[in-house]
């Protein structure tokens, strides 16, 4: 037997035991969008308090004869996956989990959802959430349900929703295909980082500090240094080399000198002293 199948056995089992009243009465759904609560009365010939794992309801019957007080429940039905039930009342699986079985009683349900994946549950849509953001309006059956996106955007476990990656960081974790990014890191000296992606500073620029935004990097290599791609602190030149600032390799002087310069800023450094 399915575990679906053990638990219609059980309710018909509940109704053997006169749980189930000998006429019932039909009972109002009363539904609340934002908190996706149910509440279904039941009362029965033979009052008896329910199971955990279950909420209360009542069966078909003429219209008109339900309790406005909430005190004509008849029926114990198993909670569905996707909702926990606790003093039977049945509630959708909070925004970051998911709810995979029947039967569920605590509001963590199935667990969070997976890194790399959000889940936003019943949520109305959030102004700071990704535009491709996908609302379904109601609980998630299974951890992996909705990918994060893209490399600008992470989602840890248990997000609601896809997060931006902040300004001098990038995106890691999850597939090759970069859709399922679950963590953000700040970007190391010596490169930038610019819609999420880590670069090396460009030829003749320096990095020398972490969280860089954009290829200006922390600044020019100055006169008398060289920078090739991704230096982090700008290297001196050669005793008789010369650099004039922004650059990849220092350059040699004229001739044959083996005497160190007395600057290195410029070519007329190689005519002095």
């Amino acid at each position: 037997q399915t575990k679906k199948e053990r638990w219609i056995l059980l309710v018909w089992a509940f109704a053997k035991e006169d749980i189930i009243a000998p006429r019932p009465l039909p009972v109002e759904h009363n539904f609340n969008a934002e908190t996706r609560l149910c509440t279904v009365p039941v009362e029965a010939t033979n009052p008896r308090s329910f199971m955990i794992g279950l909420f209360t309801g009542a069966d078909a019957g003429e219209e008109g004869f339900w309790s406005a007080d909430n005190s004509t429940y008849s029926v114990e039905l198993p909670c569905e996956p996707g909702y926990y039930c606790m003093g039977g009342i049945k509630r959708a699986c909070p925004p970051g989990t998911f709810g995979w079985r029947f039967g569920m009683t605590e509001e963590t349900c199935g667990g969070q959802c997976a890194p790399g994946y959000y889940c936003p549950s019943y949520m109305t849509p959030q102004p700071d959430a990704a535009p491709f953001t996908v609302w379904p309006g109601a609980p998630h059956l299974t951890a992996t349900d909705l990918e994060c996106g893209n490399v600008q955007y992470y989602c840890p476990r248990g997000a609601f929703y896809p997060l931006l990656v902040g300004g001098g960081n990038y995106s890691v974790g999850g597939s090759t295909h970069n859709r399922t990014r679950s963590g953000q890191v700040i970007c190391p000296p010596g490169s930038y980082c610019d819609g999420a992606v880590p670069t090396l500073c460009p030829m003749g620029r320096y990095g020398n500090r972490a969280g860089l935004l954009d290829s200006s990097c922390a600044g020019p290599c100055p006169p008398g240094f060289y920078c090739p791609g991704g230096t982090v602190d700008p290297i001196p030149c050669a005793p008789t080399e010369y650099s004039t600032g922004m650059v990849a390799v220092c350059s040699a002087c004229p001739g044959t000198r083996t005497t160190p310069l007395l600057c290195q800023h410029e070519k007329g450094c190689c005519f002095r002293g």
